[in-house]
This record gives structure tokens, sequence and C-alpha cells, in this order.
């Protein structure tokens, strides 16, 4: 009696009757279906989800930065939408009935109590490795590279020395705090106020008090006093705030309930500083000084960013941390200090009021643009 094939035929494993096929036929056959199995994808039902693949592929480096890109527009958005809100209910109040000396109160309250807190907080903090000198150097570069562009272009054009001293003044320095603080806070986050900080005290600050005077008295006829000079800087709260950080900086301490105190003052700032701003901002036309304005708001807004550019760029610095902070700060609008200086000093009031008020309008477009163009 022959035995079946059936119990030994792998035929049978196929489904197909012994009777049916030859078994070496039927193990090559089997062999090329497994050998097409291995080369097919795997079915639908064994593959990753949709919604898997795409949390895989959102995780690779282009979708990460995307992310962080769309999370940074939002977050600056969000910021920006409060420099200009506060900005705008200072302009509003300003014309509606309000509390006689408001703007004073609000800057006394700005410039002895939250600015010097401010200072303070960020200085002591500040990361130990962060350049202290090149937001301060581009800065002073800015300033004179400012006073030299419009020394060029009133001699050129045949300025008077009074509306040369006040482009001067208007054009070189920056609103690197009142407006400075809140842009670069909005635009690169709280943890890059203490390089803006730099920036402003040992930059700006400085720069009004020295060289700020030095050119108000010179196109004004007026002979320049050294005495004023220190008396300016030394009753200035926010200098000895930032002496006493240093000095914590060196002996290496950070009292907590001091550090608490600091931020908590501090934080009033920018949406106090913007409102006041707001308050005393006069939008006036143009007039005759639309050639004086354009060229003093074209070094400014424009020129000022692209000189700290090449300056970072020629001390190879271009892609440190700081090169940022150091770039917007240079492109902040018109100080309203400086304004108020040219003023006391008679030198074209209505030009610097004009600088200031439309400068500062015209950079709340263009420092974020310049920010996002950073990115």
């Amino acid at each position: 009696m022959k035995l079946s094939t059936a119990t030994t035929d792998p035929g049978c494993e196929s489904g197909l009757a012994p009777s049916e096929t030859n078994p070496i036929e039927t193990r090559i056959e089997l062999a090329k279906a497994e050998m097409l199995q291995e080369n097919q994808p795997a079915p639908s039902s064994a593959r990753q989800p949709v919604s898997g693949r795409i949390a895989t592929y959102s995780k690779s480096a282009p979708f990460r930065v995307a992310r962080q890109f769309i999370r940074l527009k939002r977050k600056t958005v969000g910021a920006l939408v409060v420099v200009i809100f506060c900005v705008t209910a200072g302009l509003v109040i300003a014309r509606l009935p309000h509390p006689a000396g408001l703007a004073q109160a609000l800057n006394w309250w700005v410039v002895y109590i939250a600015l010097p807190a401010l200072v303070l907080g960020q200085i002591t903090v500040l990361d130990s490795s962060a350049p202290m000198l090149l937001p301060a150097l581009s800065i002073w570069l800015v300033f004179l590279g400012g006073w030299l562009f419009i020394a060029l272009a009133g001699y050129l054009l045949g300025w008077p020395r009074d509306k040369t001293g006040a482009l001067v003044l208007t054009a070189g320095l920056g609103n690197t705090s009142f407006v400075g603080y809140p842009l670069v806070e909005a635009l690169r986050g709280e943890a890059a106020l203490g390089m803006a900080v730099i920036a402003d005290q040992f930059g700006s600050f400085l720069m009004l008090s020295t060289l700020g005077l030095v050119v108000a008295a010179i196109y004004s006829g007026q002979r320049v006093k050294i005495f004023g000079i220190l008396q300016r800087v030394l009753v200035f709260p926010a200098f000895w705030a930032l002496l006493l950080a240093l000095a914590l900086r060196a002996l290496d301490l950070a009292p907590s309930m001091l550090m608490e105190l600091s931020q908590r003052l501090g934080v009033t700032l920018t949406p106090l500083a913007l409102f006041s701003v707001g308050l005393q901002l006069r939008l006036r036309s143009a007039g005759s000084d639309s050639l004086p304005l354009l060229l003093g708001l074209s070094w400014k807004l424009l020129l000022a960013p692209l000189l700290a550019i090449l300056f970072l760029w020629l001390n190879a610095a271009l892609n440190s941390p700081s090169a940022d902070i150091i770039i917007l700060q240079a492109a902040m609008a018109p100080m309203v200090t400086a304004g108020i200086l040219a003023q006391q000093y008679n030198l074209a009031p209505a030009l610097a009021s004009r600088m200031v008020g439309i400068g500062l309008m015209f950079s709340l477009v263009t420092v974020p643009l310049l920010s996002f163009g950073l990115l």
C-alpha cells in the first residue's frame, strides 16, 4: 500500500490537494510566494497610524524649528499688542480730561523706582560670560556716526546750527530704556533684558549725560560745564543701582529678598513708561522739516542698525548670543530725553518733538521687522 503524500506534502499547507499538484512544484511556488511577500510593504493594518507618522515627522529638525518660530511669533505679537496698547492708551487719555501732572508723576516713578529696580535685578543675575563692552561701544558708535552723518548733511544743505544740533541729539540717541526694554522683552524674551540694560546704561545713559550735553552746549553757543555733566551722572538713581549690581556681582551675592523686590518693582516699568510716552507724544505735520526728518529717521531706524551689524562683523561677534539685542537697541526710536534736552537748549524744539513722535510710531514697525529678519 502506498502512503499518501498528503501527510508529508507541504502543498497541503497551501490548501492544494495532493492530487492536483506536484510536490516539487509546490515547494517552488511556496518559495516564490515567500520571496514576494518579503519584498512587499506591510499591510495597511500593520503600518504606523497617520497621527503617529505626523508625530514622527514633526520631531525632525525643520519641523521643530518651524514650531519654535510659530510659537515665538505668537508670543512676540502678544507682547507687541501690549506695547501698542499702552502707547495708544496714553495718546487717547492725553486728549481726555485727566489729572494734572499725570505724565510727570509716572515719569518720577519710572526714573526713581522702576528703572533702578530693573537695572539692579537684571545686572546682578546677568550671565557672567555676557559681554559688557560690545553693547556699550555699539551705542557710542551709533551716536558718533550719527553726529558725522548729520553734521555733513547740515553743512551740504546749509542748515542752521540749531536744526543740526537737534538732529544730532535725536538721531544719535535711541530710546533704549522706556521703549527699548519693552520691545526687547517682547521680541527676545525676558532673558534678553540684561544685555539691553548694559547697552542702555553704559551706552545711551552715559552718552546722553556726557557727549549729549556737550553737543547741546556746542550747537546752542553755550559753554560746556564739566561740573554739570558730573552732577547729572551722580544724581541719576539708575547709575547707583548699576554700581550696586556690579558690586553684588563682584561679591557673587544675590540676596533673594532684594532680587524679588527688584523684580516686582521692575515689571511696572513697561506699562507705565509706554503709557507716559503716549501721554507726552505729539504728532505734528512735518511742514518744512520734511527733509531733515527723513534724513534723521533714516539714520536712526535704518542706517544705525546697519552700522551696528558692521561693527559686530568687524569684531567677529555677529554670531554671538548678544548680537541680536545690540542690533535691536541700535535701531530704537529717538530718545524722548534727547528731545527734551534739545528743547531745553532751544535747538529747533518743533523738529526735535517731531523726531521723537514720528520716530516712535515708525519704530513699532521697523524694529519688529528687523527682529524677524534676524531670526
